[in-house]
């Protein structure tokens, strides 16, 4: 369907992403490595901060709020076409978590919605020394984006207990979907999709 106004998130958005950002007071290296603060804050343009930083929470929301808008106004720019509520949150999530998402995009554009979906499941990697690597953290929040999206809950991903170390809660969250995370000596892990 045609686009026919811009679009903006819901407030279950702000709850997605809090569980997955968490709120941080302190500045912090991220799972990549990243300088991060706040409420998955990295961007100095929008709001300068050090390794020394420190918010109060009424400049975390603040700050929170402009990324937020950033990604919103980047999602309406790039649509070409209406989307669903909840694939109009995920798509704005992820580009405030990853950038810009070129495939998945396109994917939209062309009206192919179930090739955007699968494409949820791709941000998984982090880059460590050069080598991409398959962070536990990222698996959930890629599979609670695809929940998110479809409609469906998404919350036990973000309560999943699953680590490195102890893969089995999140073996048995993905199964019912139709993947399986597999050891891999590259990346670490391995997202397989089962026939």
């Amino acid at each position: 369907m045609s686009r026919t106004s811009q679009q903006e998130p819901s407030d279950a958005l702000a709850d997605f992403q809090q569980a997955f950002e968490g709120i941080s007071a302190k500045a912090y290296k991220d799972s990549a490595g990243i300088l991060t603060i706040g409420i998955g804050h990295t961007n100095q343009r929008i709001a300068p901060f050090d390794k020394t930083s420190e918010w109060d929470m009424r400049h975390i929301m603040e700050v929170w709020r402009k990324d937020l808008q950033e990604a919103v106004d980047c999602a309406n720019r790039w649509l070409n076409v209406q989307v669903e509520q909840c694939q109009f949150d995920m798509l704005v999530d992820l580009i405030f978590n990853a950038g810009r998402p070129k495939t998945l995009l396109a994917c939209l554009n062309e009206g192919q919605v179930e090739d955007a979906e699968t494409q949820l499941l791709r941000w998984i990697y982090y880059t460590d020394g050069g080598v991409r690597k398959v962070a536990i953290g990222l698996v959930k929040r890629c599979f609670a984006r695809y929940q998110y999206w479809r409609g469906e809950d998404w919350l036990p991903f973000a309560q999943c207990p699953a680590t490195s170390r102890n893969i089995e809660p999140l073996r048995a969250l993905i199964a019912p979907l139709g993947y399986r995370i597999i050891p891999d000596r590259k990346s670490k892990w391995r997202l397989q999709r089962v026939a």
